[in-house]
């Protein structure tokens, strides 16, 4: 469970699951589903679910790594993030994007 932070500042409940699969030379490749949580019961959550596949470098050691990925409603997407002890953070921008969208 987690939350999700809008440009507006409201957080939105979520549940998600992501696995993630290692290569001995520091490739990783990753699947993560997010599903949006109702906030009121009687009424269906405005975000549809976002899916994306990852791949990307996480040198041993390193906390910062560099990724290409595809998602449900961006597209093809690059990016970077780093890992922190308790949370992972991500800076990224969407590929071919007229609107070019970017996010952290």
């Amino acid at each position: 469970m987690g939350s999700w932070l809008e440009r507006s500042g409201l957080l939105t409940p979520l549940e998600g699951k992501t696995i993630v699969e290692w290569s001995q030379d520091d490739w990783f490749t990753s699947a993560t589903k997010l599903t949006f949580l109702d906030v009121k019961p009687d009424k269906p959550s405005a975000h549809p679910a976002i899916t994306m596949q990852y791949r990307g470098r996480l040198g041993a050691g390193h906390r910062q790594y560099t990724f290409v990925l595809q998602h449900s409603q961006l597209g093809q997407v690059e990016g970077e993030g780093w890992v922190a002890p308790e949370s992972i953070v991500q800076r990224y921008w969407a590929i071919n994007d007229r609107e070019r969208r970017s996010g952290f």
